[in-house]
């Protein structure tokens, strides 16, 4: 298991968990403003900017996960199980995601959106997906990803096989079979609209838990070996958008930009874990902020990008509009860590450690 040394040295993931955080922040502005015309693109001419845009929340996404796979599967102990793992989720993500799906359901009515019942009470569970109801908020897709994995995880480390480099990559091939058979569908049939994305995404968190069992846990995995993981894995999901993609009148998303944006996320993640890039105080902060940026920008872009656009003229509106949501991002984020996030997760380990203590005395 990794020492405290090794804790103190994960500053540099944090780094990369906060930039790849702006980098959706990025993304779902430019999104936002491009498809609300606020800077008055034409429609013809918007497909470069929502490209871009496209790559941008894709790459972010990727390093996401790989992070997580770096991270969760270490967060199990021995003393406390599952329990206790399961407790710490819980205190981690969901009091921060119920603030922001309650300042979703009072924000939207002043925007002009609409959230009926059934939907605000299927994203109080977190796994709305399951239960057939829209996201409240649009980044709440990959939380449901996160609880995939976070099932899984529970699973292998039940069966005491969670920190084995081989299960971890017979996971990484399984969900690519998945992603596999799952594009080979929707290339004969492209109107289905099936989602292809999820399996390669768990399979990046898996292949994230690989990296951290060759780079900090001495695991006997060679450089050739872990580089053939890595070139397999993306070799599989270039297959994977490619047939996935080709044919589907899905423009936003299309096979190379899919493939790309994975490639460069997973080697921003690389290069992170390799050579212990984006270290620094400021970046780990931005990373320890990170889940409550991910969670609150989507309200902050819709609250403060079109009333911007109606005062501010062309040649001043992406510099002062990127520039506000950043600030005002950051400061929401900073305040729901302070006063929600670590509150939260203090309240967790006392619960565990009581827990722990009360088995012991048993």
């Amino acid at each position: 298991m990794t020492s405290p040394a090794h804790k103190k040295r994960l500053d540099y993931v944090d780094g990369l968990r906060g930039l790849a955080a702006m980098l959706v922040v990025v993304a779902h502005w430019l999104e936002h403003s491009v498809k609300n015309d606020l800077f008055a693109v034409a429609p013809a001419d918007q497909s470069p900017y929502l490209l871009l845009s496209f790559y941008l929340g894709r790459i972010g996404v990727v390093a996401f996960f790989c992070i997580s796979g770096f991270v969760v599967p270490f967060s199990f102990r021995t003393e406390t199980g599952v329990r206790g793992f399961v407790i710490s989720r819980f205190f981690r993500l969901y009091p921060a995601y119920w603030l922001s799906l309650a300042a979703a359901l009072l924000v939207y009515p002043l925007i002009g959106s609409a959230v009926t019942a059934p939907q605000a009470l299927a994203n109080v569970t977190m796994i709305q997906t399951v239960l057939r109801q829209p996201d409240v908020i649009g980044v709440y897709w990959t939380l449901f990803v996160e609880i995939i994995f976070y099932a899984t995880c529970t699973l292998l480390f039940v069966s005491h096989r969670l920190h084995r480099p081989g299960t971890q990559l017979a996971m990484v091939i399984v969900f690519l079979m998945v992603g596999l058979a799952g594009a080979l569908f929707r290339y004969t049939h492209p109107a289905s609209g099936l989602a292809i994305g999820l399996p390669t995404y768990l399979a990046a968190m898996h292949f994230g838990t690989i990296a951290r069992l060759r780079f900090l846990e001495g695991a006997p995995i060679s450089a050739r070996r872990f580089a053939a993981i890595a070139a397999g894995l993306m070799a599989l999901v270039f297959a994977i958008n490619t047939l996935g993609y080709v044919a589907s009148d899905d423009k936003g998303a299309t096979w190379l930009a899919s493939s790309l944006a994975y490639a460069i996320g997973l080697s921003a993640f690389l290069l992170c874990i390799r050579f212990h890039l984006f270290g620094g105080a400021v970046l780990a902060y931005l990373g320890a902020i990170s889940f409550a940026v991910y969670l609150f920008h989507p309200l902050v872009i819709r609250t403060i990008c079109p009333p911007l656009a109606s005062v501010v003229s062309l040649p001043a509106l992406v510099p002062v509009s990127l520039l506000l949501v950043f600030v005002t991002v950051s400061i929401v984020a900073a305040i729901v860590y302070r006063l929600v996030e670590q509150p939260a997760v203090a309240l967790g380990r006392r619960l565990i450690k009581g827990r722990a203590l009360q088995r012991a005395i048993a």
